[in-house]
């Protein structure tokens, strides 16, 4: 009997020894999780059903919150932002999603069989957001009081204010940002407004994602003197579709911006229709260029640029007028250039012939050299030895049929010829951001030679050139931006305008007669010989001028510019009336 009572206790205990306890219902946070993700993935993702699986992922991320492995929590995280990109419900909440993941496991890849392009495009900024250092809202060094706002909404114009607290002079502020998505950095200028200084960052930059920025201030030289935040340090942004009103940016004491209107009220390519979204996106930000008021968000247009109305400077001077980098008005320009005339030749028959009656040229304006000396001597007898065949005044006994050799004065074709070529410094005040007036001093080579020009006023004793000059630039302030620009100039001085041709010429010769060398008493036994040679004919110039031009000056920072512009010259005065293009290049420092 107690035999039988212990076989049926062991044959009763048997099954509870055989099989493990009942799991509860739904088994394991860990193992529901990971159910979930499965079925979000493997079912809902490839039957696009988006909702569905953001949902699960999400359920699963609540179950891992506490018990889960990392490498779990990083997956079902990845997996989640994959869910979002592929089904274009919340670029930013996507991002975010990555970025837990790759802290909770830094060596989480993406799943092969999930990448696409745009995932993979998000998962690359997130992982510089995961992995870089960055910038607290407010910032923690430099020399810029500033807050970045903790997110932003997309499409809507997010304003930057910065107030300046160092002690160098800051004469520029230039913020450079990167919304989610750019390759490239982008600049946009902050201009003064009440204590500090403002910009507004585009709407079609403001992309759902983050928006990294940093400030940094230069003084008059252009060299960087304050910062808040750098490259390897910026501000981050959060821009969300959804933002509550009181947390996005603002200027102080002013309203957030509204959100851009959607690009959706004209059909696509309809011709003639603009978009109201197209007209808001035409409306300039703060420190976009202008020409009007009304081509401004803020209804500002100062010095070329959008602004905010009636703002200061923090030292109380008004935007308007200041002198730094951001405007041109009051600023002094030196330069140096040089140029060259091509002086128009006018014909010239009997070139070295002089006057009987006052020993100048026969033909105003031209003057003859042979080396460094005036030609012919200025006297009657060198001069009547000069006189050709066609020349009423030729003495008969030098013509050829009575034996004698008639001379030749030299001839100048009409042409161009180089000309005088001048090193000039200048210095130039703008009157207003467009109009500048100024002096240029040169001084000149290649010059004439001779003597009796300068004697008789047809040149200027010493080869100068000077002159005052007032130049116009197309453009909005373009003295103060870098890049191209155009302008026209005139002026008016003095000058030694100056070319010169060779010709040949001969003296003529009556080998009967006696060589009278000196214009004085003959030489007895030195008879009179043909000479022949090469001389130069000069045309001459001036002393008075006067120019006109137009030019290309080319600006790599708001200070250094190199130009180059054509110049039409005329001549007057002493001399003869003569025309010259006179081209010229150089190099231009503004203070």
């Amino acid at each position: 009997m107690k035999s039988s009572f212990v076989v049926a206790i062991v044959f009763a205990a048997l099954p509870s020894f055989a099989a493990p306890p009942a799991p509860k219902a739904g088994g394991t946070p860990e193992s529901q999780a990971r159910a979930l993700q499965k079925k979000a993935i493997d079912e809902d993702l490839l039957t696009v059903e988006f909702a569905a699986a953001r949902q699960k992922l999400e359920k699963a991320a609540q179950l891992c919150s506490k018990t889960c492995p990392a490498s779990l929590k990083a997956s079902i995280d990845r997996d989640l932002g994959v869910v979002l990109i592929s089904g274009n419900i919340d670029k930013s909440a996507a991002v975010d999603a990555f970025v837990r993941a790759m802290k909770a496991d830094a060596t989480i890849q993406l799943d092969r069989d999930t990448k696409t392009k745009d995932v993979e495009s998000v998962w690359n900024e997130a992982k510089k957001l995961a992995f870089a250092k960055q910038q607290t809202t407010a910032a923690s060094e430099g020399d810029f009081i500033h807050t970045a706002p903790a997110a932003q909404l997309v499409n809507a114009p997010m304003p930057l204010y910065a107030e300046y607290d160092g002690d160098d002079e800051v004469g520029r502020v230039l913020a450079k940002y990167k919304g989610f998505g750019m390759t490239e950095w982008k600049s946009i200028d902050l201009k003064p407004m009440g204590e500090g200084f403002a910009a507004t960052i585009p709407c079609k930059d403001v992309l759902e994602g983050p928006l990294q920025y940093f400030i940094t201030g230069f003084d008059k030289e252009n060299t960087p003197v304050a910062n808040a935040g750098d490259k390897s340090k910026p501000f981050i942004v959060r821009v969300r579709k959804e933002v509550p009103a009181g947390d996005r940016a603002h200027f102080p004491g002013a309203e957030a911006p509204a959100q851009c209107k959607e690009a959706s009220d004209c059909p696509p390519n309809f011709p003639g229709c603009k978009s109201q979204a197209s007209a808001d996106d035409d409306l300039g930000e703060i420190g976009d260029e202008c020409d009007t008021a009304s081509e401004c968000r803020s209804g500002s247009c100062a010095r070329g640029v959008c602004a905010v109305a009636g703002a200061t400077s923090k030292k109380g001077s008004s935007s308007s007028s200041s002198s730094g980098p951001g405007t041109t008005a009051g600023r002094v320009f030196v330069g140096l250039s040089g140029g060259f005339d091509m002086v128009f030749m006018p014909e010239t028959k009997d070139a070295c012939l002089l006057n009987t009656t006052d020993g100048k040229p026969m033909s105003a304006g031209v003057y003859c050299t042979s080396g460094s000396s005036d030609f012919p001597a200025r006297t009657n007898y060198a001069n009547e030895r000069l006189r050709s065949a066609a020349d009423p005044d030729l003495d008969p006994k030098r013509s050829a049929d009575q034996g004698g050799t008639p001379g030749f004065p030299g001839k100048i074709n009409s042409g161009t010829a180089v000309g005088t070529i001048s090193a000039n410094v200048h210095v130039d005040y703008a009157l207003t951001s467009n109009f500048l007036v100024g002096v240029r001093m040169g001084w000149l080579f290649n010059g004439y030679t001779g003597k009796a020009a300068v004697d008789e006023g047809a040149a200027l004793g010493i080869p100068m050139h000077a002159e005052a000059r007032g130049t116009y630039y197309f453009g909005d302030d373009p003295l103060a931006k870098e890049g191209l620009s155009f302008y026209v100039f005139g002026g008016a001085g003095v000058t030694q305008q100056a070319a010169y041709v060779e010709t040949n010429v001969r003296y003529g010769a009556d080998p009967n007669r006696v060589a009278d060398v000196d214009g004085g008493t003959p030489d007895a036994g030195q008879k009179e010989t043909v000479y022949t040679g090469k001389v130069k004919g000069w045309f001459l110039g001036g002393p008075g001028m006067v120019g006109v031009g137009a030019g290309a000056r080319y600006a790599f920072d708001p200070n250094v510019a190199i130009f180059a512009a054509p110049r039409l010259q005329f001549t007057f005065g002493g001399g003869a009336f003569g025309t010259a293009i006179s081209p010229e290049i150089g190099m231009q420092y503004g203070f």
